[in-house]
């Protein structure tokens, strides 16, 4: 359910192109600032459903975490929030998929798994092998990036629509637009999915994380 926010520099098969957000001419902000805004501002557009309630967590160093809840209109403030907090954190992580508003709005805890009000996407997790606790090398990232980048011209093959490939800062997301319920058949089916695929396409070097 974590997809890491280095996706917002992702890929998404559209013939549509996205149009310049007008947050770039924003006041007090160096140009790469406002083009990491306008990017998560535009990737939430296209990843979120209007209205829905979405977690933004923060990893830090000392195994401490911290997070805010944003409604799915509320794309200028999430992005705010990341910007604030990114040179804080190892990660900065979001919930593609609708959380409870009755469980989830105004906690003081951090969503669960069961939180999950409905799977809109499936997501695809291709790590390299590399050492524990190590950044990937550039070899390592475009060792994953093969492997996902085969899984996404696959399922566009057999006729996926609306799939993303994204960078996940050490290894690679493909997302998957689907409409099911968060429920332990669906949990199954997601399960025996990411099996096949890593079956088909794991390499020595990089593996779909079945676990996600």
């Amino acid at each position: 359910h974590w997809p890491r926010l280095a996706l917002l520099t992702a890929k998404r098969h559209s013939d549509s192109a996205f149009k310049e957000d007008q947050l770039m001419t924003q006041a007090g902000m160096s140009d790469s600032v406002k083009a990491q805004r306008a990017r998560i501002i535009q990737w939430m557009r296209v990843l979120l459903e209007p209205g829905q309630l979405v977690e933004v967590r923060g990893l830090q160093p000392v195994r401490s975490r911290i997070f805010a809840m944003f409604s799915g209109a509320e794309f200028e403030s999430l992005a705010d929030y990341c910007l604030r907090i990114t040179n804080d954190c190892k990660g900065v992580y979001f919930t593609p998929n609708p959380l409870s508003t009755t469980r989830c709005r105004g906690s003081q805890n951090t969503a669960l798994d069961q939180d999950v009000e409905k799977r809109n996407w499936l997501l695809i997790d291709v790590d390299p092998k590399r050492p524990d606790h190590m950044n990937a090398t550039t070899t390592e990232r475009e060792a994953s990036e093969s492997v996902a980048r085969s899984i996404y011209e696959t399922l566009l093959a057999r006729g996926f629509q609306g799939v993303v490939l994204g960078c996940s800062g050490n290894g690679h997301h493909v997302m998957v637009p689907i409409n099911l319920p968060n429920n332990e058949e669906s949990r199954g089916w997601h399960k025996r999915f990411l099996q096949t695929l890593g079956e088909r396409f794991n390499t020595p070097q990089a593996t779909v994380d079945e676990k996600t």
